[in-house]
């Protein structure tokens, strides 16, 4: 969840405050907002409470107010435009301006030169040339020595028993009967068992980006938001349950039968599948 600016928190709070009031105003609970936008339920209680480190990226925000706004009597559409989206730039550095650098021509430097006593130059001449003599001592000192490598003594008598040009001679070759000892016992391949298919396959195949929530047997597999391209495949025993933010960016495949969009493009659906209702005609 990408975090937000202190100006999108800002806006966000003064949002949250007035739904909260409005929804109040009509004695109407979090849990019937939940059920009949589906938001879930942690994610109201976050808006509620300001709470913005978990909630979802600012375009999914956005479209909760629209919902949450027209249940409670608001203009959902107008309040959701005040949220913004985009985070505010940076301000930009200040560049301080370098302080001007005073240049010497070559002329002025002759002629300070020449306002010098001939002595100090002299002196000044002297010691750069005894300087640049003592580098050339050090570096020659300095000088790594060739080293030669180092080769192994021959023992007196010793006769090379191998002549140029002549192969080396080659050890004969391990019987077959050596070869099969050493060679390990191929351990017997345990067999297989085939693995025994969930009743429920369900592939999501994501055209657009969207924020989504997995639900399988009750418990949450999957939160957050998928980019474009991203292909997940959830299994299931009893319950699979889809939520998404942008249902018609999400396409649903449930065992392999035909792929179909879970709605249209910003709407706020969800869905779910069990065994028993795999049997009937699937109606997303």
């Amino acid at each position: 969840m990408n975090p937000l600016d202190p100006n999108q928190v800002e806006k966000l709070q003064a949002i949250s405050t007035q739904l909260r009031q409005a929804r109040e105003a009509q004695g109407i609970t979090l849990e019937q907002v939940a059920a009949k936008t589906y938001i879930p339920l942690r994610l109201l209680r976050a808006l509620d409470a300001g709470e913005t480190d978990l909630l979802p990226e600012p375009v999914f925000i956005q479209g909760f107010i629209r919902r949450y706004g027209d249940l409670v009597g608001l203009d959902g559409t107008a309040l959701a435009q005040t949220f913004p989206l985009e985070a505010a730039p940076p301000p930009p550095p200040e560049v301080s301006e370098p302080e001007p650098q005073t240049k010497l021509s070559g002329q002025s430097v002759l002629s300070r030169l020449e306002k010098l006593p001939r002595s100090t130059v002299l002196a000044g001449s002297a010691g750069l040339a005894i300087a640049v003599l003592v580098l050339g001592a050090i570096s020659l000192l300095n000088r790594p020595k060739p080293t030669t490598p180092n080769l192994p003594a021959q023992k007196p008598g010793q006769v090379q028993s191998q002549k140029l040009g002549q192969k080396p001679e080659q050890k004969p070759a391990a019987s077959q009967s050596a070869k099969k000892a050493i060679q390990p016992a191929t351990a017997a391949k345990s067999p297989t068992t085939p693995r025994t298919a969930a009743p429920i396959e369900a592939a999501v195949n994501l055209t657009q980006e969207s924020w989504v929530e997995v639900t399988v047997d009750g418990k949450i597999a999957f939160e957050g938001t998928l980019p474009q391209g991203t292909q997940k495949t959830w299994t299931a025993q009893k319950q699979f349950t889809l939520l998404a933010g942008n249902a018609g960016g999400v396409v649903l495949t449930m065992n392999r039968g035909p792929a179909q969009p879970l709605g249209k493009v910003g709407e706020v659906k969800q869905v779910t599948v069990t065994p028993s209702s795999l049997a009937e005609p699937t109606r997303l």
